[in-house]
């Protein structure tokens, strides 16, 4: 990930994406 810091990559936003909505999820589910 290092070697990857300058370029940046939409599969990561994808991730960060997902994780976000697992988090939402979770807050819903409260």
């Amino acid at each position: 990930m290092a070697t990857e810091a300058g370029r940046w990559q939409p599969p990561d936003w994808a991730d960060l994406q997902a994780d976000l909505q697992q988090v939402r999820h979770k807050l819903t589910q409260r």
